[in-house]
């Protein structure tokens, strides 16, 4: 099965919440990209059922990766 090539947004993700990826890739013997690919489509799914358009969804992820890098530390 092929899959489209996306540049990658790994940059977006805290150090904290990488290292519980790979955490998580150890216990699960599953590579870190299908962790996430996994997370976006339960996120995605949970949207759905508020009928959001796809432009609202991405700003709003948008917003949250931005105030998650912009917290105090």
């Amino acid at each position: 099965m092929s899959h489209p090539k996306y540049p990658w947004i790994g940059n977006r993700i805290s150090e904290e919440n990488m290292a519980s990826l790979y955490r998580l890739k150890q216990q699960t013997k599953k590579p870190i990209t299908v962790l996430v690919s996994e997370a976006v489509s339960r996120y995605l799914s949970m949207h759905r059922d508020n009928e959001e358009q796809p432009q609202n969804l991405l700003s709003e992820v948008s917003d949250d990766l931005g105030a998650e890098n912009h917290r105090e530390p």
